[in-house]
């Protein structure tokens, strides 16, 4: 795998080790990649196999890893996209917002499907159990929605009174102080390639219900 070294020097040693390690053992590589390898301009859900374009340093970076990923023989990379669960994300910060204020303004031009972490945790375990090896698309199942959507459903399983002001990215942005990192618009992921072996998550609006009851 020498040549990976020259080819993508921005990938973390840790990353080239694992690979390293895994094909030495001839063991399964797992790599948990994200929608931000996509450029965001489609408006149907994304294929495993539609050409990447990252915006984003993450995105190239976590691009790269997929190829070092790739590189090892018995691999299995998993794209998912809007992830929350334990630790800080954004369903979380909804809520601690809300504690405190009575209106919110979030994004809502950025159009994805949220999952939760435990559900992305057993999809991937289903995958293996099936012997899936390659790309695939793991997310919330459901309509697609946005920032805002995601805001008002959290809010309203909190049975929180705190309202949400709808706004584009541009004018969200225009209230930040330093450079933002561009996001994709649209990160909705076709999941049928995993639904194909019967690995389907549940609805993302579900999850977050379910979110908040546990974290409540």
């Amino acid at each position: 795998m020498t040549w990976l070294t020259r080819e993508l020097p921005s990938v973390q040693g840790g990353e080239l080790a694992l690979a390293e390690a895994a094909a030495a053992l001839r063991a399964r590589l797992v790599y948990i990649s994200t929608d931000y390898v996509f450029g965001g301009t489609l408006r149907q859900p994304y294929p495993e196999d539609h050409p990447t374009e990252p915006l984003s340093v993450y995105g190239a970076t976590k691009l790269e890893g997929e190829q070092v990923t790739a590189a090892v023989e018995d691999h299995l990379i998993v794209r998912t996209s809007w992830v929350f669960g334990e630790g800080k994300n954004f369903v979380a910060a909804i809520l601690g917002a809300a504690r405190t204020r009575t209106e919110l303004s979030v994004v809502d031009d950025q159009w994805g499907r949220p999952t939760y972490a435990v559900d992305l945790a057993g999809g991937i375990l289903d995958l293996l159990d099936r012997g899936a090896t390659g790309i695939f698309h793991l997310q919330g199942e459901g309509e697609p929605g946005t920032w805002a959507d995601v805001a008002e459903a959290a809010l309203a399983a909190a049975g929180s009174a705190t309202a949400v002001a709808r706004v584009t990215t541009a004018e969200y942005d225009a209230g930040r102080t330093g450079r933002t990192a561009p996001r994709p618009s649209y990160s909705v992921l076709d999941c049928s390639k995993a639904a194909s072996l019967g690995v389907a998550l549940r609805p993302w609006r579900e999850a977050v219900e379910d979110y908040v009851k546990v974290t409540a």
